[in-house]
């Protein structure tokens, strides 16, 4: 299994260095910088061992994909750039959070919210195909969002969605706040194409195996023969420390995934 880092692209010498596989910025840093900066961005990726091949944070909050006002062309915009440049980095694999840009409203119809998101995420899959990515929906918790806030709310979407280049994350620290049990992966089963790890215990960097519960989660994966990667996503005060003994756990934790 390939094991990323979930942090800005600037960090991908230091990331390569600590022996991690793969980077995952955001796509709304790509999307932010110059042409300039993001020449030279894609140069210092070029000359690098690893690539970005995940991405998070695909819409900023003020791209709003649900509500009363849904701006089709601006969405298509956002997401034709930041495709586009995410794949000059190597992506292959954007995460679909964004728990902000796809919050229904106040007073907003809940069912209508819903079918708006799943014909955005559509929108989005058209898009990211033409660039090799697959988008993964990442379900967040209540206190993030109110749309898809577990991997069970998560596979059901991914299903009336039905676009090949749309499938499904799981993220252990969102299935902690919403109390989920680990058999809902064996569910996602073969749409389950990328995962989170992080210390649900005050949202850190992973450190030692018994701190969460990574053996459960990590034997969840290798039961539906779980083929995508692993970023490893929390805070950390010392990352040059804290950052190599994550790795050094998740290589063990995922050994036989």
């Amino acid at each position: 299994m390939k094991i990323g880092m979930c942090m800005g692209v600037e960090n991908i010498g230091k990331v390569e260095a600590m022996g991690f596989d793969y980077i995952e910025p955001s796509i709304v840093s790509l999307t932010a910088m110059t042409d300039e900066v993001f020449k030279k961005t894609k140069e210092t990726v070029a000359a690098s061992g690893i690539k970005c091949e995940a991405c998070n944070v695909l819409f900023p909050g003020d791209i709003k994909v649900v509500g009363p006002v849904v701006d089709k062309a601006k969405i298509s915009a956002h997401l034709e750039k930041g495709f586009s440049r995410a794949a000059e980095l190597g992506t292959v694999v954007v995460v679909f959070g964004s728990g902000g840009a796809r919050k229904c409203p106040d007073g907003f119809d809940f069912a209508k919210a819903v079918e708006q998101y799943i014909e955005v995420a559509r929108m989005a899959g058209d898009i990211a195909g033409k660039y090799g990515i697959t988008i993964v929906v990442e379900p967040l918790n209540k206190s993030e969002t109110n749309i898809i806030n577990t991997v069970s709310e998560g596979v059901d979407v991914t299903k009336r969605i039905a676009h090949p280049s749309v499938k499904l994350l799981a993220d252990l620290f969102h299935m902690r706040k919403e109390n989920e049990s680990m058999d809902i992966i064996r569910k996602a089963g073969a749409d389950l194409k990328h995962v989170h790890v992080i210390n649900s215990n005050g949202r850190v960097l992973p450190a030692v195996k018994d701190e969460d519960c990574y053996a459960d989660f990590f034997a969840a994966l290798k039961s539906i023969n779980y083929t995508g990667r692993a970023s490893i996503e929390g805070k950390s005060d010392n990352f040059d420390a804290q950052g190599t003994a994550s790795l050094k756990l998740l290589r063990e934790m995922s050994a036989g995934v």
